[in-house]
Order: C-alpha cells, then structure tokens, then sequence
C-alpha cells in the first residue's frame, strides 16, 4: 500500500492530489484518488483497476470549484474515499491472513517464478493489441453519438478529428474513438497520469527482456526521468543513451470554427480545448 501527493501550479491555479494505490493481488492494483484540480474545474475523483496488461480509469469531476459549499464536498469526498480504501485494505489483509495460514499448513514448497522469454513478451504485446482493439469497439456507438452531439453545436462543439498515441522505437495507435468517449459538454480532460491506464490505451512501449543491473535504482531513475526531467524541460530536445522513450499523445480537434492540434506526453494533463494549442486553419481541415 503506497500513497502519493502532487502540487502543481499552472494557468488556472493550483493542482493538488492525493493518491493511495494498493495492491489486490500480485497481479491486480487499485488506485483511488482525489484532488482538487484548477485545470479541469474543480474537485474531482480518480478510480483506477490494474490486472495485468489491462488497466482502466475513470476520472469523474465532482463538483466546480464555483459551486457552493465547495470546501465541505471536498473534505466528504476525501473522507468517502478513505473509507473506501480502508475497507479495501481490511479485506485485502483478510485475504493475505488466510494464504499465509493455508501456506504455512502446507508442506510443498513455493514454485519458483520463471524468468520472461522474448515469446513471453511477443504475446503479452499482442494480447494487449487485440484488448485495446475490443475497448475501441465497445466505446465506438456511444463516442459516435457524442460526436453527432457536438457538431450540431457548431462552433461550440469539441470533435476529435484524429488522435495518436505513439512511441519512438513502439507502437502508434489510432486513440481517435477513445477521446472522442471521454469527451463532456464540449470539453475533454484527461489527468497527469499515463495514458495506457486509460480504456482504450495500453502501453506502446516494447519491452526488452534483460538483466537489471541495480534494479531498485534503475526503475527509480526510470519513474524520476519521466515525471521531472521532461516536465522541466517541455519537449525533450536530447535523450541519454540510458533513457527509454516517453510515449506522447497528438490531438487534432475543431473547435471556435477552426482546427487545432497539441501533443502532449504521458504523463502530462490534457484539456480541451487549449490555449496552448496550435491552430492549423479552417473547419474543414483533417
């Protein structure tokens, strides 16, 4: 069980999030958070389930940061979900109490886990493929809907004209479909958190079966250059042979009556539509 907190400063004001993130099994993780976010209007919520190659998150804004009694909704809401991480963590403790018993009563010992193959990789990649193939589909009815919506708006709606997710060295995945999902009255906020956790992602990245030298230190090095030497230094205009790639994700929307696009990285909030966005020309532009 770890838990995380992030202070940001940006155009709108602060960014401020907590995050616990606790593991259900060895293979499944469950994060729960809450923040108060100047970027995306207010106080909002975070759900996301890890199992595998398979991640899904739903972040859900709460209440504006105009609306009323919005102090006392922030404090319920932060105490909501603490009481559900602690229950969460009372059952997951429950459960860890009865293998350890049963492991203990049982005279066999432990099977020793066998290091990943390039094969294992292979098909953990292709897997991870077909899944996000199957999300785009069950989210492509109800995204064409919300695409219909907006362009009935005119010049006030958001529409996703194209969108991809992609890596040097990866993969690059159409996320058109995807956006287009999470868009809400005519505006679309994804959080400071890697893309691949989202329905309709995975991570683009390609594995390489190595040995660690140092684990503990690379893996942190790893996390440390993501989250701070690229958010420092905006695009990153050199990379150290030691550094893996950071995926990004590009936007081309229309909205206003013009066509607009951004790339941003993984790790870094999106909202839509951007001031910081460059505007391409007409609507009529793809």
């Amino acid at each position: 069980h770890n838990g995380k907190a992030f202070l940001g400063y940006g155009p709108y004001g602060f960014d401020i999030r907590l995050l616990s993130i606790r593991s259900l099994s060895k293979f499944c993780q469950l994060t729960l958070g809450v923040g108060h976010l100047a970027s995306a209007g207010g106080l909002s919520t975070m759900f996301q389930i890890e199992r595998g190659s398979l991640s899904f998150a739903v972040p859900v804004l709460v209440s504006t940061k105009m609306s009323p009694a919005y102090a006392m909704k922030t404090v319920y809401v932060t105490l909501f979900i603490s009481l559900i991480d602690q229950v969460v963590g009372d059952i997951v403790r429950q459960d860890y109490l009865n293998i350890t018993d049963a492991n203990l009563s049982s005279s066999s010992p432990p099977s020793m886990e066998q290091p990943r193959t390039h094969e294992d990789v292979l098909v953990e990649r292709e897997k991870k493929k077909r899944d996000q193939l199957q999300q785009i589909e069950l989210m492509r009815k109800s995204a064409e809907a919300k695409m219909k919506r907006e362009e009935m708006k005119e010049d006030d709606g958001l529409v996703i004209i194209k969108a991809k997710y992609e890596v040097s060295g990866g993969d690059s995945i159409d996320v058109t479909v995807a956006l287009q999902f999470w868009v809400i009255n005519s505006s679309l906020h994804l959080p400071s958190m890697s893309k691949s956790s989202m329905l309709g992602f995975y991570d683009v990245r390609h594995e390489v079966v190595t040995k660690l030298e140092g684990g503990f230190w690379q893996a942190w090095q790893k996390v440390l250059t993501e989250r701070f030497f690229v958010r420092g230094t905006g695009l990153q205009s050199k990379e150290h042979e030691d550094m893996s790639p950071i995926p990004t994700l590009t936007v081309r929307y229309r909205y206003g009556g013009k066509v607009h696009e951004i790339t941003v990285y993984d790790h870094e909030e999106l909202s839509l539509p951007s001031p910081n966005a460059m505007t391409l020309g007409g609507p009529y532009i793809t």
